[in-house]
């Protein structure tokens, strides 16, 4: 464990509800949904470690920093504006990372980081309504910004004892399911890419951690055509939701997963974790 070292979260942010302003803590506001990346950010950030945030909102970083502050005021937290999909903009994020300091990466892109638009806002469609290139453009979000990531951020922990680089997956990526045809394959890339990863950069002393959320309450599921689809999902497994509504677990859980792999003196392979309630098979 580096505590006199940084983390690097990307992928932080939040949802906002109307009758939101911009003075509320994201983490205890009604109006506000923290994503995982935020809410990795507070739990490594309460551990003590030094954390740089990053994602393509430089006015949605400001706002984390500063509800991380207002609930750990000896937290130091600092913002790296970055597009994920363009490796001049994550070489110039890297680059400003403190020098002469230990760097352990967390990964938390979700689909928003190649700056596409998901139709209806909801990644669980039938086949039939299935844009042709939303499965290329869920993997390039996921899988190529980690690539990107990866390739830019080695030559910057070559030197160092014992990194930590952990990847926020999903469920989707080990598990298929109906709807989940551009969704699920593309986790499922990301999956993969991340077991091969730990094969490869073990013995350079970069260790590996893939954690698998199922359904969190980042706000994504407030959508009806997502909750609807995914409860629908859910049936096919034998699971049935009054009203469609589905089981779903903070996300700071997956925060305290994430901080607990960081700091632990063991190297923590897999987290697979889903709300009580959700169906908990790992496989299809």
């Amino acid at each position: 464990m580096a505590n006199d070292g940084v983390v690097l979260v990307t992928g932080a942010g939040f949802r906002s509800a109307e009758g939101s302003n911009d003075t509320e803590n994201i983490y205890t506001s009604r109006f506000y949904k923290p994503n995982i990346g935020a809410c990795v950010a507070l739990e490594v950030a309460m551990t003590g470690r030094s954390v740089v945030i990053a994602s393509s909102s430089e006015a949605k970083l400001s706002r984390v920093r500063q509800s991380i502050l207002d609930m750990c005021g000896t937290a130091t937290v600092s913002t790296a504006p970055v597009d994920l999909s363009d490796p001049s903009s994550v070489q110039r994020m890297v680059d400003d990372l403190p020098e002469g300091k230990h760097v352990d990466v967390v990964h938390s892109a979700g689909l928003g980081a190649a700056n596409y638009k998901i139709p209806d806002d909801n990644p669980y469609l039938p086949v039939e309504r299935t844009p042709i290139g939303f499965p290329t453009q869920e993997f390039d979000a996921v899988v190529t910004t980690l690539l990107l990531l990866v390739q830019k951020v080695i030559p910057r922990v070559a030197e160092q004892e014992r990194t930590r680089l952990i990847v926020v997956g999903s469920m989707s990526g080990i598990r298929a399911y109906p709807f989940g045809y551009s969704h699920a394959s593309a986790k499922a890339g990301l999956h993969h890419a991340v077991r091969t990863l730990a094969l490869e950069l073990n013995q350079r002393g970069i260790h590996v951690t893939e954690v698998n959320p199922g359904v969190v309450d980042t706000g994504l599921y407030d959508n009806p055509a997502v909750a609807q689809a995914s409860a629908a999902a859910s049936k096919a497994f034998g699971y049935t939701f009054e009203g469609d509504r589905i089981p779903q677990m903070p996300p700071r859980e997956v925060g305290r997963a994430i901080a607990y792999a960081l700091n632990s003196e063991a190297h923590v392979l897999t987290i697979n974790l889903v709300p009580f309630g959700q169906e908990p098979h790992t496989g299809s």
